[in-house]
Parts: structure tokens; C-alpha cells; sequence
């Protein structure tokens, strides 16, 4: 299940989620569930990433050709949640979107010349 909580996706004031907000895979699996985020949000401003801990999410997220960053609900696994910062998300995206910083593009395309 997703739950959309930013500045443009606020809870509706008494603190219940706006259904528009929540997406569940229980009845329909993971990638017609992928499949409705994307139709919903489909624009360059947008970059998807699937954060999970079973294989129905990560064969979704390659059938969509997003990232998949793996995490384990057990303590002392070594894909816990905890570890995961934006920093590391980021590098997901760098490798499936390409990188979001100009100076590593400068870099990457001078060193490929």
C-alpha cells in the first residue's frame, strides 16, 4: 500500500486519508497497482522508485523499469529499513533516470569523449 502524504497530497484535516491517496495491490497485485501510480502521475516531474521486501514488488518495479531498493523488516538484516537515506534512493535513480547533477554530466560525457 502507498500513501501519498506531501505538500500537494495533505491529509484531509481530520486526520483520515483522502482515498485518492491510498493505493493497495491486495486485490489486484503489485504491477496493476504500479501501473495506476504511473497513469496518475505521469509527467517529467516525476521519478518512481519501489521500496519493498518481497519478490512481487521487484518484479513489478522491472516490468515498469523502475528501481528497486530492497528492505528487510528483520532486525539485523543487512537491507534494513533505517539505513535507507534519500542520498542512497538518489543513486537508484541516477542509474535508472540518469544523473540529476550537471557537473557529474559534464564529467561522465567528457570521460566518455
Amino acid at each position: 500500500m502507498l500513501f501519498i502524504v506531501d505538500n500537494s497530497h495533505q491529509l484531509n484535516g481530520s486526520n483520515k486519508a483522502v482515498v485518492s491517496s491510498v493505493y493497495s495491490s491486495w486485490e489486484v497485485g503489485k504491477l496493476q497497482c504500479f501501473q495506476w501510480i504511473k497513469d496518475r502521475f505521469n509527467s517529467p516531474n516525476f521519478h518512481f522508485c519501489v521500496i519493498g521486501d518481497g519478490y512481487e514488488e521487484c518484479e513489478a518495479a522491472q516490468v515498469m523499469r523502475w528501481p528497486f531498493v530492497k528492505i528487510d523488516p528483520c532486525p539485523g538484516s543487512g537491507h534494513r529499513f533505517p539505513g535507507l537515506t534519500l542520498r542512497t534512493v538518489g543513486y537508484y535513480f541516477d542509474v535508472v533516470y540518469g544523473s540529476s547533477d550537471p557537473e557529474n554530466e559534464e564529467d561522465e560525457s567528457s570521460s566518455h569523449l
